[in-house]
């Protein structure tokens, strides 16, 4: 693109794996833009994951339930920003309207029914690929690595120190996370089996340490009942910042799909990580044996390059399992065992 850009708009308004799902786009725009102010548009609970980012001249928010005042000041705000270009990656409807009331000639979303008027741009999502980079395809330039998809999680100085502080109270062997905490069905895994799983590490001497964020005590609490080696579980809560930094001091992690595995990615901890069906391929890197999956069955057009290790498909096991809850112990742990003989464990 031969236009300049003096100010461009990132909408991602929740969840914080997704949040950093998207972090890519900062670092590619900033490559094609060098000059341009970059903001992004969040709830207020993301801001932890994007107020360290070098990249980022202001982050906006926009409460989770805004009074329609709220919304129209918020409109008003953008608009007189006169963004160059928005990039919305969640594309919702309040979305697609603030971007569409912030009057930027150019605004990408993907295409989804009835919202396709309020971007200048939209692309179709295509399956299967993998989340970050469709996201990155958004920008619509030549130039753009879609490749180029690793997590930026800037934390700051405090949170080094509380993760430093905490490594050093909690761990006295190398540390195995294990988070199991989701009871969505399709991140659903039973508790006596991430316990199995817990065991075995513990064996193997490493300390399980069960994450859990707000909310999620009990859940982690329910595995560490039924194991039969001690686990780091009674904690004080940590903040994401700091979780993603205690993660960095790890060895590897099984988990589930969710917000703490995609700090690990960020953090550059070896992963497990159990899926339902193509989320795996959606929402596991490619080509990557540090990040290995176990996935209930997948449609038969899709399973074949998992199992040829397609550099464009995530690496691990896909199971004929119906569900993630009927998945095995021993498929699980056979990953856990490939992943460790890659590490050198």
């Amino acid at each position: 693109m031969a236009k300049s850009m003096d100010r461009i708009l990132v909408i991602q308004l929740r969840q914080l794996g997704d949040t950093l799902f998207s972090t890519p786009l900062v670092r590619q725009l900033r490559r094609l833009y060098p000059a341009a102010e970059i903001d992004w548009l969040c709830q207020g609970f993301n801001t932890c994951i994007l107020r360290h980012h070098p990249d980022l001249s202001r982050i906006e928010t926009l409460p989770r339930s805004a009074p329609p005042l709220l919304f129209a000041r918020l409109a008003a705000r953008l608009r007189t920003r006169r963004y160059d270009m928005i990039v919305d990656p969640q594309t919702l409807s309040k979305t697609a309207i603030l971007g569409w009331l912030s009057g930027a000639p150019r605004r990408s979303g993907f295409r989804r029914p009835w919202k396709t008027a309020f971007y200048t741009k939209t692309i179709e999502v295509l399956t299967p690929q993998y989340t970050a980079s469709q996201r990155l395809r958004l920008l619509d330039d030549p130039r753009v690595d879609l490749t180029d998809t690793h997590f930026d999680f800037f934390v700051g100085p405090e949170d080094i120190a509380a993760a430093e502080t905490f490594a050093a109270r909690y761990f006295d062997r190398p540390v195995a996370a294990i988070y199991g905490c989701r009871e969505v069905y399709t991140r659903h895994w039973p508790v006596e089996h991430y316990s199995e799983i817990g065991d075995r590490l513990a064996e193997l001497g490493y300390l399980p340490w069960l994450v859990h964020g707000p909310g999620e005590y009990e859940a982690a609490r329910r595995i560490a009942c039924l194991l039969r080696y001690p686990a780091l579980v009674n904690y004080p809560l940590v903040s994401f910042p700091v979780m993603k930094e205690i993660l960095a001091r790890c060895s590897l992690m099984v988990t589930c799909d969710g917000g703490p595995k995609a700090a690990a990615f960020a953090a550059g901890l070896p992963t497990v990580t159990l899926y339902h069906g193509t989320q795996a391929i959606f929402w596991n890197v490619p080509g990557q044996p540090r990040h290995r999956i176990v996935t209930s069955r997948l449609d038969a057009s899709l399973a074949n390059p998992i199992r040829d290790g397609h550099a464009q498909s995530p690496v691990g096991t896909v199971t004929d399992a119906e569900t993630t809850t009927q998945i095995s112990v021993e498929a699980v742990w056979t990953e856990v065992e490939r992943l460790r003989t890659h590490l050198a464990l």
